[in-house]
């Protein structure tokens, strides 16, 4: 955010352990941008979404599914009152990111190779 956090608030409850089993956390930053991060042992779906939200625009990066969608504002009104949108939707070649980063650090601990 290049800004200082100025605020965190979290909470977390335990649902079917004894331990915390799904967790909030709000971490509110000086320029205004609020960050809500969630983690849950319980949800029925696995799910890794980014979402970002602009005066004329919605992000959302599936870092699951690998697709980014980004709903821009646009100019024109609709008939029904709301302002026309951009829908654009790209989609990234699947594969394990962790594994891809653990070759590429082990090829470094080879003797004679050089860093990528």
């Amino acid at each position: 955010m290049r800004s200082p956090v100025v605020a965190v608030d979290a909470i977390g409850t335990s649902v079917f352990s004894k331990e915390i089993d799904i967790a909030n956390a709000r971490l509110r930053f000086a320029n205004g941008c609020v960050a809500n991060a969630t983690a849950s042992r319980v949800s029925l779906k696995t799910e890794r979404r980014l979402r970002l939200f602009q005066d004329d625009a919605y992000v959302s990066v599936d870092l699951q599914q690998k697709v980014l969608t980004v709903i821009r504002k646009g100019a024109g009104m609709g008939a029904d009152g709301m302002p026309q949108v951009a829908i654009e939707e790209t989609n990234y070649e699947q594969g394990d990111a962790l594994k891809r980063r653990s070759k590429r650090f082990s090829k470094l601990l080879r003797p004679g190779k050089a860093p990528l």
